[in-house]
C-alpha cells in the first residue's frame, strides 16, 4: 500500500500541474483575444480622423461648391486631396513607422477610409430625421 501512495501522490501532483497550466494557457489566450490589438486601436483612432477631415472638407469646401453648382470632377479630386493632406497632416510619426512595421499599404487604406466616410456621410446626411 505505500508503494502505491509513492507513486500516487507524484502523478496526482503531475496531473493537478498540467491542468493548472493548461488552464492558465487557456485563460491567457482568452483575454489576448478580448483585448483590443494595437491595430484594432489605430484603425479606429484613424477611422476618427477621416471621418472629421472629411466633414472639414464638406462644411469648408465641398457644400459651398455644391451650393453654387461648380461641384466637377476636378472640385472632387481637389476636395480629396485637402482630406488626405489633412489626415496625414495630424497623424504622428510612431503612426507611420508602425504602418511601415505592419507593411500596410496606407495610401490604398486612407483613401478606402476616405471613400467609405464620403459615402457613409452622405448617407447620414441626407437622411430624414425622425423625432417621433
Amino acid at each position: 500500500m505505500e508503494n502505491l501512495g509513492n507513486i500516487l501522490i507524484p502523478l496526482l501532483v503531475t496531473v493537478i500541474t498540467i491542468c493548472i497550466c493548461t488552464m492558465t494557457s487557456k485563460i491567457a489566450k482568452n483575454a489576448a483575444e478580448s483585448a483590443p490589438s494595437k491595430y484594432s486601436q489605430i484603425i479606429y483612432g484613424l477611422e476618427n480622423i477621416v471621418n472629421k477631415a472629411v466633414i472639414t472638407t464638406n462644411q469648408t469646401f465641398v457644400n459651398e461648391l455644391k451650393k453654387q453648382g461648380k461641384f466637377d470632377k476636378e472640385a472632387m479630386q481637389e476636395a480629396y486631396k485637402r482630406t488626405y493632406e489633412s489626415i496625414v497632416a495630424s497623424l504622428s510619426q510612431s503612426f507611420f513607422e508602425y504602418i511601415d512595421e505592419e507593411a500596410i499599404d496606407i495610401d490604398t487604406l486612407l483613401k478606402n477610409m476616405i471613400e467609405t466616410s464620403v459615402n457613409w456621410n452622405k448617407i447620414t446626411v441626407t437622411d430624414p430625421v425622425v423625432t417621433e
